[in-house]
């Protein structure tokens, strides 16, 4: 998937976290494999607004746990989720 230059975002989403990144921090918590949130940032040109992210295949555990993690570590006081929750 690396090497594939495919453009693998919805329209509008790099110009749309940009914008929202004057105002708010993104992070992104995921069941994903190990290194997949680490090129998905890389491929849409994303590393200069997403401030922290955590996944399954990184740590074990599932995405409440890491969202937790998530929050502790960022000192995070007030958080949205925008996600499927499984």
């Amino acid at each position: 998937m690396k090497k594939n230059e495919n453009n693998i975002m919805y329209k509008k989403v790099y110009e749309t976290i940009k914008e929202l990144s004057t105002v708010m921090s993104f992070y992104i918590v995921s069941n994903c494999q190990n290194g997949y949130i680490e090129l998905v940032i890389e491929k849409a040109g994303l590393k200069l607004f997403i401030h922290d992210y955590e996944y399954y295949g990184r740590t074990g555990y599932r995405r409440p746990e890491n969202l937790q993690r998530i929050i502790n570590r960022n000192k995070i006081e007030k958080s949205l989720y925008i996600g499927y929750p499984r």
